[in-house]
């Protein structure tokens, strides 16, 4: 697998842990499909705080991206099991290829995502706050943004049930084929909380979950802003979280913005225009918000 090691590009000490990680604990149904991933991506760029891609990443608030053949994945100094997730889930996409004809589709494409992290062990990163969302979904309170529900939450709740089926036959079931997802996670016998959170999440982005299953209930739509922004910066070190505040700063003082990026301007320079993208964008959501 000397492939995966030229593919990484970050400090030698950190390729060699993600590397090492991906190669030993890949479990054998999702092994395959982690190296399509890797046949299919250029490179893997492990992005250290208050570098360029650092920032990059910072400014679309994000642990991972794909940008074309390249996946970049912000490096959590803290707990290096967030990264190594956040590789999994992309390798998993660029590997599967799913058409985002519909919203079925990315859901699919995310629950496999999701799921072959999952199956390697990163479930308990998540579980916490998976168990928060079910907790206020399964009492009737619809608290995320439709592309919330449909990325994370309803991905999350249906992989969390299927860690037991092996990947391939999953795959195989479910691509293009919602219905046999939902199917599938019933099976599984997911606990009662569980099918009423689904059930509210997905009449919350317009689907009758009795198509697929489930009873249908009320729900109320409430906004909870200090919750959503736990989620964002859900996965992130305090490095990350110190990049976000001084661009929080920018946000609100344009005029420092050179001042306050001054210690790392050789790594921000080429990125300029994004930040400054970023931050006419936020000025604006806050006059229109």
């Amino acid at each position: 697998m000397k492939e995966l090691y030229r593919k990484i590009i970050g400090k030698r000490e950190h390729v060699n842990i993600v590397a090492r990680t991906l190669l030993e604990n890949a479990p054998s149904d999702v092994a395959p499909y982690i190296l399509e991933g890797l046949r299919n991506v250029s490179n893997i760029i492990l992005a250290l705080p208050f570098t360029k891609y650092g920032w990059l990443l910072t400014i679309y608030e994000a642990v991972g991206r794909t940008v074309n053949s390249t996946i970049i994945v912000y490096f959590n100094t803290e707990n290096v099991d967030w990264t190594l997730s956040t590789i999994v889930h992309e390798l998993t996409h660029k590997a599967l290829n799913i058409s985002h004809r519909t919203i079925l589709d990315v859901v699919i494409d995310e629950t496999l995502a999701y799921l072959a992290s999952f199956k390697y062990g990163f479930l308990r990163l998540y579980e916490k706050g998976l168990r928060e969302a079910v907790s206020l979904l399964s009492k009737h309170v619809i608290a995320w943004e439709e592309h919330e529900l449909i990325n994370i939450y309803i991905p999350r709740i249906i992989a969390r049930g299927l860690v037991n089926y092996n990947f391939t036959s999953v795959v195989k079931s479910v691509i293009g084929n919602f219905s046999n997802l939902t199917s599938l996670w019933l099976k599984s016998k997911p606990e009662e909380d569980m099918k009423i959170a689904l059930s509210n999440a997905l009449s919350a982005i317009g689907l009758n979950p009795e198509t697929y299953g489930l009873k249908r209930h009320e729900c109320r739509k409430e906004t909870r802003t200090t919750y959503s922004r736990k989620i964002i910066l859900e996965g992130v070190d305090r490095s990350y979280v110190e990049m976000k505040e001084i661009l929080e700063e920018i946000v609100k003082e344009p005029s420092k913005l050179k001042e306050l990026l001054s210690p790392w301007w050789n790594e921000v320079e080429p990125i300029l225009n994004d930040i400054k993208a970023y931050i006419a964008y936020r000025r604006l959501s806050s006059v229109q918000g």
